[in-house]
């Protein structure tokens, strides 16, 4: 998901959903990270393949969006407040905690920022309110995983091509598969299995 231009005179931004193939794409195209999904070059699947595979390593494009984007805090915080705005669901798993899924983050920390009460924003970031009533500061987040608005038919999890999951996306080469069972606090591989199809799938 990525900012567009003002919307009307009210002032609030336009947002935009992105894929995630094409999000990384951009991150490796772009030179300035206001330009990142904003120009949408076509891409197809083999093209996106060649691209992870022999241009730039995942440990690299991790690189460019801490240099995009600041530290993984900093990541998170925008990745919290885009989906205060949009209303999209997400996944988010924790350190100490079991995840929490198809939730929606609080409208507060949009509405800080969208009438200049940044400075309110530390504050709320210590009590994140999600849809399900849990409360959770920033510091407890492990991963923010934006899910489809309308979710997943039982067809499309079934087309998940699992194989995705052995491809090393890991900022110290990890498979998907492996982070996916950390993340998600898995048991078993047929626990593993469904929360990558989720995460593919979005």
């Amino acid at each position: 998901m990525t900012w567009l231009e003002v919307y009307d005179e009210t002032g609030l931004r336009c947002i935009r959903l992105v894929a995630k193939q094409k999000f990384v794409q951009d991150v490796i195209t772009e030179l300035r990270g206001m330009e990142i999904a904003t120009r949408f070059y076509p891409i197809s699947s083999d093209q996106h393949r060649d691209t992870m595979t022999q241009d730039i390593t995942p440990q690299e494009a991790m690189q460019l969006l801490e240099q995009h984007f600041g530290s993984r805090e900093e990541m998170l915080t925008r990745t919290l407040i885009m989906l205060s705005t949009s209303g999209q669901p997400t996944d988010v798993t924790f350190y100490r905690r079991k995840p929490i899924l198809d939730v929606r983050v609080s409208t507060k920390l949009c509405a800080a920022r969208f009438y200049g009460l940044e400075g309110h924003i530390p504050r709320l970031l210590k009590h994140i309110e999600f849809s399900n009533g849990i409360v959770v500061s920033l510091r407890e987040i492990w991963t923010v995983n934006p899910m489809p608005m309308d979710g997943f038919s039982p067809e499309e999890l079934a087309a998940v091509d699992l194989t995705q999951g052995e491809e090393r996306q890991g900022p110290r080469g990890e498979t998907l598969r492996k982070m996916i069972r950390e993340t998600y606090h898995c048991k078993s591989r047929k626990e593993t299995d469904y929360f990558l199809r989720r995460w593919i799938a979005s």
